[in-house]
């Protein structure tokens, strides 16, 4: 069940090693410039909190930057907004535009849009992807300039460096291609849908699966046709395998289970290339029906690895995470139980996807009743 690891997973850290050395030089350089080194201490470090306060700030501005970029460049590609979220405040579109609070795991932010039409199984999708990393680019840049050449109060200077800053570690976050640990950022998912005609396919189903939940709209009442699973030699990617993960979320919407093991084991010892999220659900789906069934604890044991347990805190807001931890503790600590579904039933509120909020429950309800012993019609 491990065959299917992330590949280059070490570029990451050496990425963030190198920005580590620019942001040392980039600070370095701003102290020489502003005369710092010739401060007495107090005022060193007074200047220093106020740049790590000034980082913190931009950071946020330039994440929203980002997906504005994202937005924009959708929009210019014929796609429309879905939905705008920034760290855990999202904006919807649905009969209108609505607020609500939510977060996902491993994103800081997402620009959610619906994608044109397949012609001849192809759209425009490079500009879409890497839109967030043109705005960040373009925004570091220009404030480079301005900095250069206009800025003279030490204030001001703060926040402009920092925007180039951290616009620039934007870029390199998300304009190299490689596999985070629980997605895979733009450029990779760029690179991805250039290589393989099928992931543009499942990147279009992607996009349509998720304007069709927020509409309501249940994954087993959807086109069936959406769901047709590449074979194993395309799926060369996550983005691919994403309709592999899918059809089985779709399967068990249907209540489906068998189907759904077979489908989730051939996919977690196939070379299908997954990212940490798509494994760590797929799994809890596998969990999920362990608990229900057979209930084997050396089974559970074998699934529930400290990788699988690390996932299901980072995620512990997700609802497919919490119905899983129901499934486990429902037949042996009722009160932990009813916990969870209290802690389910908050954060199900504030849920985009009320389709998936209905399934979600109902998979809860059959374990509540596999737990005492009842069978649930199905």
């Amino acid at each position: 069940m491990q065959r299917n690891k992330r590949k280059y997973t070490w570029v990451m850290p050496v990425c963030m090693v190198m920005y580590g050395v620019f942001l040392g030089a980039a600070v370095a350089w701003f102290m020489d410039d502003w005369g710092l080194y010739e401060a007495d201490t107090g005022t060193m470090i007074l200047c220093i909190i106020h740049f790590v306060i000034a980082i913190v700030g931009t950071y946020i501005v330039q994440t929203m930057i980002h997906e504005v970029g994202h937005m924009i460049c959708g929009l210019l590609s014929g796609y429309h907004v879905c939905s705008f979220r920034i760290f855990s405040f999202a904006w919807v579109k649905k009969e209108k535009i609505c607020f609500q609070r939510m977060s996902v795991a491993g994103t800081s932010g997402q620009c959610l849009m619906v994608p044109p039409e397949l012609i001849d199984g192809k759209m425009p999708f490079v500009l879409y992807n890497l839109g967030g990393v043109i705005a960040n680019l373009l925004t570091a840049v220009l404030l480079g300039i301005y900095y250069w050449y206009f800025v003279y109060d030490f204030d001001e200077a703060v926040i402009i460096c920092s925007m180039v800053i951290t616009g620039m570690f934007l870029v390199l976050q998300n304009g190299i291609p490689f596999p985070m640990q629980m997605i895979d950022n733009d450029a990779c998912n760029t690179v991805s849908l250039l290589r393989n005609p099928e992931a543009v396919r499942s990147f279009w189903v992607q996009l349509k699966v998720n304007e069709w939940s927020i509409k309501g709209v249940r994954l087993k009442d959807m086109l069936a046709e959406w769901f047709a699973v590449p074979c194993d030699e395309t799926a060369t990617d996550s983005m691919t395998t994403t309709v592999g993960v899918l059809a089985c979320n779709r399967l068990m919407d249907e209540k489906r289970f068998e189907e759904a093991e077979q489908w989730m084991q051939h996919i977690l010892t196939s070379d299908c290339e997954m990212t940490g999220l798509q494994r760590g659900l797929v799994l809890c789906n596998c969990i999920y029906l362990e608990a229900i069934a057979a209930n084997r604890q050396e089974r559970l044991h074998a699934l529930l690895t400290a990788q699988q347990k690390r996932f299901m805190r980072k995620a512990s807001t997700n609802l497919s995470v919490m119905r899983t931890e129901y499934a486990l503790a429902c037949r042996e600590n009722k009160q932990k139980a009813d916990a969870i579904q209290t802690r389910f039933e908050a954060y199900a509120k504030k849920c985009l996807y009320l389709a998936d909020v209905q399934s979600e429950r109902e998979l809860i309800e059959i374990a509540e009743q596999k737990a005492i012993g009842k069978e649930p019609e199905l």
